[in-house]
C-alpha cells in the first residue's frame, strides 16, 4: 500500500520517464501557524520549510518526521528532505509530552492486545535485551511494523519500538558480516586453487624439459618417463636386464 505521493512519484517515472526530484510533504502541528502541504524539491532544509508556515518557536517541543506514531524525532531543524519524508510535524509541549522514566516490564498484556501484527511485544523485548537473535527471528521481529502502537499503550512508558528498530540493525549487520565473509573465503579458496594450479603447471613444465632431451638422443638411449618424472616398468626391466647381461658376460670372459 502507498500513499497518494508516492504513487504519483511512480506515475512520473515509469509514464513520463521523469526522475524522483521533489515529494509531496505534509507540515502540521500546533507549533506551526498555518499548516500546509507543499511539493518540496529534495534536499530543501525543515526550519526553511517551517519558515514559510510560520513557526512559534516558543511552543515548539521537538521536530517529527513521518508521523505521530511511526515517525522519528529529528536531531535538528537541519536536515534535508528526502523522498521518503512524507510528514513533518513541528510538535508542541500539548501533543507530545515529555518523554517519562523508563520502568520495568509489569507483564500486563496492553502492547500485545494492540499490535496489529498478533505479536508479543513483551518477548521481543526480553530478547532483545539478551540479544537472542535466534528467538527474535522466530518471534517474528521483522513482522513489526513499527506503527508504535505497543509504545503508547505501555504503563511502564518502555520504548518498545526503538528497542525493536536496534535488534532490526543488528541483525542486519551481522548478516551482512556473514555474506561478506562467505565471500571473502571464497576469494581465499579460489587463491589456494590458483596457485596450486601454477604449481602443478611449472611441476609438468620441468618434466617435460628432462624427457625431450633424452628423446631427441635416439632409441639407444631413450628413457621412458611417467607424469611423475620418473623411469617406467618397461623401462626398470630393461635396463636390468642388459645389466644382468653384462655381468653374465664378464663372467664367461673370466671363465676363459
Amino acid at each position: 500500500m502507498h500513499n497518494v505521493g508516492t504513487a504519483y512519484a511512480a506515475y512520473e517515472a515509469i509514464v513520463e520517464g521523469k526522475p524522483c526530484v521533489s515529494r509531496f510533504t505534509t507540515l502540521c502541528g500546533q507549533a506551526l501557524k498555518t499548516p500546509k502541504n507543499f511539493e518540496v524539491l529534495i534536499g530543501t532544509t525543515t526550519d526553511f520549510l517551517f519558515e514559510l508556515c510560520g513557526i512559534d518557536t516558543s511552543n515548539k517541543q521537538k521536530s517529527i518526521v513521518g508521523g505521530s506514531l511511526m515517525g522519528s524525532e529529528l536531531r535538528s531543524d537541519k536536515a534535508a528532505i528526502c523522498k521518503t519524508t512524507n510528514c513533518l510535524i513541528a510538535a508542541s509541549v500539548n501533543e507530545f509530552q515529555t518523554p517519562q522514566t523508563e520502568q520495568a516490564c509489569i507483564r500486563c498484556g496492553f502492547c500485545a492486545d494492540v499490535c496489529p501484527s498478533k505479536l508479543l511485544p513483551q518477548q521481543l523485548l526480553a530478547f532483545s535485551k539478551t540479544v537472542d537473535t535466534t528467538q527474535l527471528l522466530e518471534h517474528g521481529l521483522f513482522d513489526c511494523i513499527e506503527c508504535g502502537a505497543c509504545d503508547y499503550v505501555c504503563p511502564s512508558h518502555i520504548q518498545l519500538v526503538s528497542t525493536y528498530k536496534e535488534s532490526k540493525k543488528l541483525i542486519e549487520t551481522r548478516r551482512q558480516d556473514l555474506e561478506h565473509s562467505d565471500y571473502w573465503q571464497q576469494r581465499f579458496q579460489f587463491h589456494q586453487y590458483r596457485v596450486k594450479k601454477e604449481k602443478d603447471q611449472a611441476a609438468s613444465r620441468k618434466v617435460d624439459a628432462s624427457v625431450k632431451p633424452a628423446l631427441a638422443a635416439g632409441p639407444a638411449v631413450k628413457e621412458q618417463h611417467d607424469e611423475a618424472g620418473f623411469i617406467s616398468k618397461e623401462q626398470a626391466s630393461l635396463d636390468i636386464a642388459a645389466a644382468v647381461a653384462r655381468v653374465k658376460a664378464r663372467r664367461d670372459e673370466k671363465n676363459k
